[in-house]
């Protein structure tokens, strides 16, 4: 099953394909210093990303649903590629699903890897595990599942793998007095860091209360509304230090609140003006054409 992968654009951003071969004289005495390890990340559709980095593969909020129409989803061939861990998603070593919502999760095609890949582990929210146990079919194992509640405003720390993992309650916002729980997640391999946060509605205090208080990540992917201004790139700036920010959830339609910024094309503007120099724009669209960048970047 072929997978269609193209390149993307890169706004305020260099892909460095090599490292200074001269050395100082520490380097004499130390030895070169060491690059990055080099990988990729790939934007599927919506809020869905692979990470490929060092000896690791990662999926975000890749097992989809059907999703929802003013947003992208991938095409037929690749999500069925996900499910059962064809090329390029073989071989994946943790599955991240911020939350229940069918437009980051599918409990259906969650059981299917599961039963595929059996060395995967994943992560969700309580609410999410509880849809795959409803189901009642072959292929779950709770023991490859982290679901710890991590309520909205704390966080928690695990080790996977050799993947150094933090997981952050973040608030999804009020639904009719009952949220839907969220994860954010940090992982770090190799000593690169990605930052999801899911579908994050939140102010800055209880960002800062589950230790979202300028915490250093390389790669920040952010719900495209976070970059719009008033007042919410601000709290960006004060929750995270990023080197890098990647748009997401970024509509695919036009619909009637985009008039007062001129239409989808004003939209996508504004958003991609956001943090010149840190931004990169890795958009796969309504295409279903999953787009790729090279890693390390900008280093």
């Amino acid at each position: 099953m072929k997978s269609k992968i193209i390149s993307a654009t890169v706004v305020g951003a260099i892909i460095t394909f090599g490292f200074a071969v001269k050395l100082s004289a520490q380097d004499d005495i130390l030895g070169p210093p060491i690059p990055p390890p080099k990988g990729h990340i790939c934007h599927i559709a919506n809020t869905a990303f692979m990470v490929e980095i060092g000896s690791k593969k990662i999926l975000f909020d890749a097992m989809l649903d059907d999703g929802l129409p003013t947003y992208g989803k991938p095409s037929q061939s690749d999500q069925l590629a996900i499910e059962w861990g064809q090329k390029p998603f073989d071989g994946v070593d943790l599955v991240f699903s911020s939350h229940r919502h069918g437009d980051h999760f599918s409990p259906i095609a969650t059981l299917r890897h599961m039963q595929m890949n059996t060395a995967a582990r994943y992560i969700m929210t309580p609410e999410a595990e509880e849809e795959l146990r409803a189901l009642a079919a072959p292929g779950y194992d709770p023991d490859r599942i982290v679901n710890g509640p991590v309520p909205t405003g704390q966080s928690a720390i695990y080790e996977l793998d050799g993947m150094d993992v933090r997981l952050f309650g973040i608030s999804h916002g009020d639904n009719a007095g009952n949220p839907t729980q969220n994860l954010g997640l940090m992982v770090t391999v190799e000593g690169t860091s990605f930052f999801h946060p899911g579908d994050m509605s939140s102010d800055l205090i209880l960002l800062q209360s589950a230790g979202l208080d300028g915490l250093k990540v390389d790669y920040l992917m952010m719900p495209y509304w976070y970059l719009m201004g008033d007042g919410r790139r601000e709290v960006v700036s004060a929750a995270w230090d990023f080197k890098h920010i990647i748009p997401m959830h970024v509509p695919v339609d036009e619909q009637n609140w985009m008039e007062d910024y001129g239409g989808l094309e004003g939209v996508t503007d504004n958003v991609y003006d956001s943090f010149p120099g840190k931004l990169v724009k890795l958009d796969a669209g309504k295409s279903g054409q999953i787009k790729c960048l090279n890693l390390p970047l900008g280093y």
